[in-house]
């Protein structure tokens, strides 16, 4: 007969799953700044906050650990100093410590940022995976494609030219002539406006209403048709004239 031993040994116990604890609501403050700031990359990000001067191992540390931030406290001398320059800066109604900075709710990041996002501040508490967000940027910080918002019913706000840096290069691309399309474009309403079509359906039909449901940011091409249609109008007429935008700056560009 086989002597047989039972173990009292208790079978180990699993390792508790620690939970990892980063920056309040990370994502959300991010991505506000980079409309804030109007950036497109961490890399943009890091010299709006940071500055230009620093070196590039600087810069590619400051961008390696956003990544990360979500799930890690920074606690590290370079990165602790880059929210007091944050803290500081003017993007807030008033000034603060970085490390307020980092463990701020996302509603009360908001509420300093409101008056220079020109929104109003979110009401209702939410988690932070469905908060209002008035920016409506993704939190993996991609810009989501056009075509792409439409099918999902949300379009990027980034899209939208909502800072007065971003009407700016809007701007700058069209003064350097850079974009073919915008110049064909122009050269199509030059060419439909001399066409004997539209110079009857004008005779026949002078609008008193223009409404340019495209926004701003093409004013040249408005006035192609504009100067079309004042020259017909009498003493008494008048071409009442909108532009319907979401961005503020397009149209004051406009």
């Amino acid at each position: 007969m086989h002597n047989i031993q039972h173990s009292t040994t208790s079978p180990p116990k699993p390792a508790k799953r620690r939970t990892k604890v980063g920056i309040t609501d990370w994502r959300l403050k991010k991505d506000a700044l980079e409309i804030i700031y109007s950036t497109a990359s961490d890399k943009e990000l890091v010299h709006k906050v940071y500055g230009t001067n620093q070196d590039d191992d600087l810069e590619r540390t400051l961008c390696a650990a956003m990544q990360k931030w979500h799930i890690s406290i920074p606690t590290t001398a370079v990165y602790v100093k880059f929210f007091d320059i944050l803290g500081a800066s003017t993007v807030f109604s008033r000034n603060c410590t970085g490390s307020a900075v980092i463990n701020m709710s996302y509603k009360e990041f908001y509420d300093l940022l409101r008056e220079k996002a020109g929104v109003a501040c979110p009401t209702s508490e939410h988690v932070a995976d469905t908060i209002f967000h008035p920016f409506l940027a993704p939190h993996e910080g991609n810009i989501e494609n056009i075509d792409d918002g439409i099918k999902n019913g949300r379009i990027d706000q980034r899209h939208h030219y909502l800072s007065a840096d971003s009407a700016l290069r809007w701007r700058s691309v069209i003064d350097a002539q850079s974009y073919k399309t915008y110049a064909h474009c122009k050269h199509s309403l030059e060419v439909h406006t001399a066409d004997e079509i539209w110079e009857k359906y004008i005779s026949d039909n002078l609008p008193g209403d223009i409404i340019m449901l495209a926004g701003g940011g093409s004013p040249e091409k408005d006035m192609i048709i504009l100067n079309n249609i004042i020259p017909r109008l009498s003493g008494s007429e008048a071409v009442h004239y909108s532009l319907i935008d979401a961005s503020f700056y397009m149209l004051l560009s406009s």
